[in-house]
């Protein structure tokens, strides 16, 4: 996931138009948010019981550092 987080970063530098850009780091933000429900169900020791609000309390906090 970071290879393609990382090609969108290199595409978005070179888009000049701010509506293409915009849609491309809400990609990378989707990408993260992804990766990141799946730390947290690695990180579980139960894969079918993942504590929701820890997961949720977690995307929102990474998706206020992206804004």
């Amino acid at each position: 996931m970071q290879i393609i987080s990382s090609l969108l970063s290199l595409q978005a530098k070179q888009i000049r138009d701010k509506q293409y850009v915009d849609k491309l780091n809400d990609s990378k933000n989707r990408i993260k948010s992804m990766t990141l429900v799946h730390e947290k169900l690695y990180e579980s020791k139960d894969m079918a019981n993942i504590n929701f609000m820890i997961t949720l309390t977690a995307l929102q906090r990474n998706s206020s550092l992206l804004m």
